[in-house]
């Protein structure tokens, strides 16, 4: 992360989009966690953001999301 910070830092901004998810009024990160807070240890307030849609559906709560997630290869990365 210290390379993420320094490159940010250097650049003064985040290049690439922070993508995120809504679920019941609310917003979360699926993608760029470590940009996120990046950002907010160097004081960016304003960051690209992409809406993107998770290719599974039927979960009620954000725990049948994070259950979900568990059971397929690679998606764990992202939360």
């Amino acid at each position: 992360m210290r390379k993420l910070l320094d490159a940010i830092k250097s650049d003064g901004k985040i290049n690439e989009s922070i993508k995120y998810v809504t679920h019941d009024g609310k917003m979360y990160i699926v993608d760029g966690h470590h940009r996120y807070f990046s950002a907010k240890n160097l004081g960016i307030e304003s960051v690209p953001v992409e809406k993107v849609e998770l290719p599974f559906r039927g979960y009620n709560t954000s725990a049948d999301l994070f259950d979900e997630v568990i059971r397929i290869p690679g998606y764990w990365r992202y939360l």
